[in-house]
């Protein structure tokens, strides 16, 4: 009572002691820990929160909220593959859940290992198939993984989802690129330099469709925007 009375007031190290005291007389008291990580967290002692989020993980291994706690924790410190490992672990324990499939995908591009987001991405596009967001990230990973039938249906999908998601139009124009329909790619990255004026790698897509078409003045336009947009953020997903 008197943990859960500090906590509530934002006392959080005033809660810590009976919290302690707690999980002392019951090891396997999940809530315990898991109020230990978040007070140590609130604290900004992320690596004493990680601790306590692995002794609720490793009390319950079978609790997906002891998961959950765990992989920010674990993602905080730059513990990458651990942060991972929980979160798929809490995607078992939790299958039909399609933000934490989509999750796990993130998780896996966000590392710039791409092909391995495909996986939980199908996952979650197949319980979530409105998601635009999800088909443009499986849509990404498959031409990562030398797909690019399967990344041009899932980024059509993307974009008749949202049509104003650049992003997706851009990957779509790439993945045509790939499949030698250089008339779709070059229809894909206008449009992405519509809805990303200001991305230097839209303009540079555009230039070299561009050029593939033919029409150097066109790739020249397209090109000199790029330079001009020198410090612009380049487009991955």
């Amino acid at each position: 009572m008197l943990a859960g009375s500090s906590f509530g007031r934002g006392n959080y190290a005033g809660a810590m002691p009976s919290l302690r005291r707690a999980v002392e007389l019951d090891p396997r008291l999940l809530l315990g820990w898991l109020a230990l990580s978040e007070c140590s967290a609130r604290l900004g002692r992320h690596e004493e929160a990680a601790g306590f989020a692995r002794r609720a993980a490793a009390t319950t291994p079978s609790a997906a909220p002891a998961w959950l706690v765990l992989a920010p924790r674990e993602g905080r410190l730059k513990h990458n593959d651990a942060a991972l490992r929980a979160i798929s672990r809490a995607a078992e324990l939790l299958p039909d859940n399609a933000g934490l499939h989509a999750s796990l995908g993130y998780a896996f591009i966000n590392l710039k290992r791409d092909r391995e987001a495909v996986g939980p991405l199908e996952r979650a596009a197949a319980l979530a198939p409105q998601d635009f967001l999800v088909q443009s990230q499986l849509g990404w990973s498959y031409l990562a993984a030398g797909r690019p039938d399967a990344a041009a249906d899932r980024l059509r999908r993307a974009v008749s989802l949202q049509p104003g998601y650049g992003p997706a139009w851009d990957h779509l124009g790439t993945a045509y690129q790939r499949l030698g329909r250089n008339p779709d790619a070059l229809k894909s990255f206008r449009r992405a330099t519509e809805l990303l004026p200001a991305n230097r790698a839209a303009w540079e897509h555009l230039a070299a469709a561009w050029t593939a078409a033919g029409r150097p003045a066109e790739a020249a336009q397209a090109s000199a925007r790029a330079v001009a947009l020198g410090g612009g953020v380049k487009t991955r997903r």
